[in-house]
């Protein structure tokens, strides 16, 4: 009986591995499994972060946060911005997970976050080495990765 409990537990835990495995991190506010999230320092100049979970690609973690950098600039009645500081990076931990009461298994979770400071203008600011068009942005990465609203 005993060895039956723990194969069923033993499944049990393997597809809930299976489940997750497809969990990236969604364009979504900050929450439990990761998200954006944004302060602003000044008169139009804002700090914007997305922070994925283990299951989210550096990429896709970098795009949202070029994402959100552009809808922050239009939902503040700007056009454009500049990126005047950026960065990414992974966040390591180890984690041991109990799978049956012998013994444990230790891995390393990986979770990607990366941030923008931005400038925002209400005028065309080409000159700038990092300028970008917001509405432009949003609908380019929302389209990528097929966020609805462009």
């Amino acid at each position: 009986m005993r060895q039956k409990l723990n194969t069923g537990i033993r499944a049990a835990i393997y597809l809930v591995i299976l489940l997750l495995a497809g969990c990236a991190t969604s364009y979504q506010p900050k929450g439990l499994t990761g998200g954006f999230s944004e302060i602003q320092i000044a008169e139009g100049t804002y700090q914007i972060t997305f922070e994925g979970n283990a299951y989210t690609d550096k990429r896709k973690t970098i795009d949202f946060t070029l994402l959100r950098s552009a809808e922050i600039t239009l939902e503040n009645g700007y056009r454009y911005f500049v990126i005047t500081d950026s960065g990414a990076e992974r966040d390591y931990r180890q984690r041991d997970r109990v799978l049956h009461a012998s013994g444990a298994v230790s891995f390393i979770v990986k979770k990607p976050s990366a941030s923008n400071t931005i400038i925002c203008f209400r005028e065309d600011v080409k000159s700038e080495p990092d300028f970008y068009d917001a509405k432009y942005v949003a609908e380019s990465i929302r389209k990528k990765y097929g966020i609805g609203g462009y």
